[in-house]
């Protein structure tokens, strides 16, 4: 069985709402504003509950569907409908990159106002290069988006979070972001040289 750009672009749409679905159960179990600390860090205050976040979230929601909306593969679909040709609007693949850098930038948007990296939205980032090897796209794009979330993760665990001034945290957050990227590196690895061709 062939993979066509139409398919890809299917399973990006399914993706995506994937995606925001498991974004808006977990907003949805988030209480709008918590106390947290830890042996390891002085208090912290996170949350959701502002109004800006959950407008960010609906608009980068709709964005990300418009631009897989209008590729030329998914126009194939609806494009004779309106009259509309396959080559007035964006390639697929540029479709896919635009969508991917909008989930970075919702991701870390998310993780910086709930906690940074004791957010639960952390994970969706190390999923990424994952789904991105799902959808087929090229290595060099996988290599980035790997890169990618290594650095969030390491602004978000090394810089972003509150630092006690001890050397057992700052030992501690190095090795989460050494482990977290060691864990993203070896499944982009699998990934790449397991895929079909």
């Amino acid at each position: 069985m062939t993979v066509t750009p139409g398919n890809i672009v299917a399973a990006a749409f399914f993706m995506q709402f994937s995606i925001f679905a498991m974004i808006a159960i977990t907003m949805a179990i988030l209480p709008s504003r918590t106390r947290g600390a830890s042996v390891l860090r002085d208090d912290e205050f996170t949350g959701v509950g502002s109004p800006r976040v959950f407008w960010i979230v609906f608009a980068l929601f709709l964005s990300t569907f418009f631009f897989l909306l209008v590729s030329d593969a998914f126009t194939l679909i609806w494009g004779p409908m309106y009259g509309m040709m396959k080559s007035s609007m964006m390639t697929w693949s540029t479709s896919l990159l635009i969508v991917f850098i909008l989930d970075y930038v919702l991701i870390g948007a998310l993780c910086w106002q709930t906690g940074s990296s004791r957010s639960p939205f952390v994970s969706l980032i190390v999923s990424l290069p994952a789904l991105s090897i799902f959808l087929r796209e090229p290595a060099p794009r996988v290599i980035a988006y790997t890169i990618i979330s290594c650095t969030l993760i390491a602004l978000f665990v090394m810089f972003l979070s509150k630092a006690s001034g001890r050397d057992a945290d700052a030992r501690w957050r190095l090795a989460q972001v050494v482990m977290a990227a060691c864990t993203l590196l070896f499944a982009t690895w699998i990934g790449l040289i397991t895929r079909p061709i």
